[in-house]
């Protein structure tokens, strides 16, 4: 029988975290599960630990000595393949199996970064490996909630969509408030005013259906004074835009250790939705804008 994913408030659980360790994915990794652990390490109640997700799918020699010690092994997002397997094996040890889902991975479109690598199985980002996973990703996501405990879900909308299939928790992202101490704020220019938008897992048609990359170039033509900050990877995607260069400003070398710094340059964060997916995102984006005002 399942175990229940909300737990007792009578005794302690030690929790184990494995994290997506990609440069692509350890924004939203360390809400989800760097951040968590800590916390309930200084409540002196609970004990946790996080560790790569590379680490659980190879079941290194680290990866089964915290499956070992932990009651609840909590893996982010990535229910497939070998992590799939490794989730299976802990789960007949005994072991409590959460997955934690951030976003909506079975609403992506095709011009989002990670869409075929979910909804294709292709391996690579551009299929040059010639491999593809098969059953895709999200197939095996989906069957494998058979086999485990149940969801930590980002949003409330993402707890709604995946409760048919498995026993979903709402855990909200919280910041570690840690990280915005001794950041200085923006040094102003002259009257120059910064607008930012976090790309870090957004589609670049979210901007443009949203009618918030039109009023970005509105903007900019009425007023020099403008600046608009991208901040991720996403200079390619935009390459079909006709954007004025000397007021676009792109940040590529976005990740999580830098985002307060680098947030802490803009005046005004951008936080559009458009979609279906982009109605199931978290709040971080807008937190960290919050707190770094």
């Amino acid at each position: 029988s399942q175990h229940n994913i909300e737990g007792t408030e009578e005794s302690s659980v030690n929790i184990a975290y494995f994290y997506a360790d990609s440069p692509a994915h350890l924004y939203a990794s360390g809400w989800r599960c760097l951040t968590p652990p800590q916390a309930l390490n200084r409540t002196g109640r609970h004990s946790a630990r996080s560790l790569a997700l590379n680490e659980f799918r190879q079941q290194s020699r680290a990866a089964v000595e915290v499956c070992e010690w932990a009651d609840t092994i909590v893996v982010e997002k990535y229910l497939c393949c070998k992590a799939l397997e490794a989730a299976e094996h802990w789960k007949r040890q005994g072991k409590t199996v959460v997955v934690d889902l951030d976003n909506a991975i079975d609403l992506m479109r095709p011009d989002h970064t990670t869409y075929a690598y979910w909804m294709l199985g292709r391996k690579t980002s551009n299929g040059s490996s010639g491999e593809w996973i098969t059953p895709s990703p999200i197939v095996q996501f989906k069957e494998g909630l058979k086999l485990i405990d149940g969801i930590t879900a980002a949003s409330k909308r993402l707890v709604g969509d995946w409760r048919q299939h498995a026993q979903v928790r709402y855990v909200a992202s919280y910041p570690d408030l840690r990280r915005y101490e001794n950041i200085a704020p923006r040094t102003k220019t002259g009257d120059t005013i910064t607008l930012g938008w976090m790309a870090r897992d957004a589609s670049i048609k979210t901007l443009a259906q949203s009618g918030a990359l039109q009023a970005l170039l509105n903007l900019c033509e009425a007023r020099p004074q403008v600046r608009v900050a991208i901040l991720g990877k996403a200079r390619q995607a935009f390459s079909r835009y006709e954007l004025p260069e000397d007021r676009f400003i792109f940040l590529p070398d976005f990740t999580y250790e830098l985002a307060p710094r680098q947030i802490a340059q803009i005046d005004i964060g951008l936080a559009p939705l458009a979609t279906p997916y982009d109605d199931r995102r978290d709040w971080s984006d807008v937190l960290e804008y919050m707190l770094l005002r």
